[in-house]
């Protein structure tokens, strides 16, 4: 509600913002390894998301794997706003039970 005079000792505001920066990007999910992972080689894919409002045509997917930082990706391409796309960014070896992944994007645009 609006109100332009001080009413009492109990006044109050509220506010919403809501906005989309114009370069934004992040990992919506892993795609794999998944939870039914058999041990050794495999893939690390991630689901890309495009969360700003202008096309997106790089950005660097960071990850980790059991608290150790691994070889960035740098992703190039052309993902327009609210648009997903799978991305393979390593091959690995990995221990059924036993390996923490943690993605992450930086430097959209």
């Amino acid at each position: 509600a609006y109100q332009t005079t001080n009413a009492g000792y109990d006044n109050a505001f509220l506010a919403k913002f809501g906005f989309k920066v114009k370069y934004d990007a992040g990992i919506k999910s892993i795609l794999s390894p998944g939870v039914n992972l058999c041990a050794g080689p495999g893939t690390m894919k991630v689901l890309l998301k495009n969360y700003g409002n202008a096309k997106l045509d790089s950005v660097k997917i960071n990850w980790s794997l059991n608290g150790r930082i691994q070889t960035q990706y740098n992703w190039t391409g052309k993902l327009k706003p609210d648009s997903l796309t799978g991305v393979t960014i390593a091959n690995d070896s990995f221990k059924v039970g036993v390996d923490t992944i943690k993605v992450w994007t930086s430097l959209p645009d």
